[in-house]
């Protein structure tokens, strides 16, 4: 259990919601997350064997985040997502036509 108590919201899991879009996708993957801003992130684009694809995000607004994937072939990518300042990480997988 963790508790913010300046707001009085108690809860099991305190991690940001993220959502990756679209997927399929053809030229941009925008990453949106609830209540946290994206900045503090650290992206990190994969093939589906592990190779890693450096990606410049773009920031658009402090909650979302535009990576372009327009120049990669077709097939399967996963996304690295890590917040450096709480630890928080997740992968999403998604498919560039």
């Amino acid at each position: 259990f963790k508790c913010d108590w300046s707001s009085d919201v108690c809860s099991s899991d305190l991690r940001p919601i993220i959502s990756v879009y679209p997927n399929p996708a053809s030229e941009f993957i925008s990453v949106r997350a609830e209540s946290t801003d994206l900045r503090a992130a650290r992206f990190v684009l994969y093939t589906i064997i592990g190779n890693e694809i450096q990606v410049e995000p773009e920031f658009p607004e402090n909650d979302e985040v535009r990576i372009r994937i327009k120049d990669l072939p077709s097939g399967y990518y996963l996304l690295a997502i890590r917040m450096e300042d709480t630890g928080f990480k997740t992968t999403r997988k998604f498919l560039k036509r």
